[in-house]
């Protein structure tokens, strides 16, 4: 990370709405063929459920602030290693020190093992669990990079902040 970080007051959390469409979007292009529509749509409810509080719940028992913060330097590549680092890091009870994203990938991991664990046939559970974790880190990853040039993109395209 590069130290230039902004204070906690102007950390942004956009929400999770454009990250659970372009979701919905994948999963409806991608989904299982041979699940009814419901069935499969329950299934990825629950994964997301399950995902969604191990994440909520770990990160108040362990105090961490997971927003993202935009990076203060200046260039592409300083900003594009502060957006893929704090998709694995966050600020703890003082908004100084980042400790590990433990309870964003335990949440990734343990929503593939219960997803594989409803699908028909013989699943290896924890080749599933493993991909989630694997799924979490791109695209969290690519989420934070375009929330860090988000203003860039709209400036570019001749769209100027309010």
């Amino acid at each position: 990370m590069c130290g230039k970080h902004s204070s906690p007051q102007d950390r942004m959390w956009p929400g999770h709405f454009p990250l659970e469409l372009t979701r919905l979007v994948v999963n409806l292009t991608i989904g299982e063929a041979d699940l009814p529509a419901t069935a499969d749509a329950t299934r990825r409810y629950g994964e997301f459920v399950v995902q969604n509080s191990i994440v909520s719940g770990g990160n108040a028992l362990l105090g961490y602030e997971p927003r993202y913060d935009f990076c203060r330097c200046d260039g592409f590549w300083p900003r594009t290693r502060h957006a893929i680092s704090r998709n694995f890091v966050a600020y703890n009870r003082t908004e100084r020190e980042l400790r590990p994203q433990i309870p964003t990938y335990t949440g990734a991991f343990a929503a593939g093992l219960l997803y594989n664990t409803w699908l028909p046939g013989k699943q290896n559970i924890w080749s599933g669990g493993a991909y989630n974790m694997l799924s979490q880190a791109g695209i969290g990853s690519g989420y934070n990079f375009v929330s860090e040039f988000a203003l860039d993109i709209l400036h570019a395209f001749g769209l100027k902040k309010t």
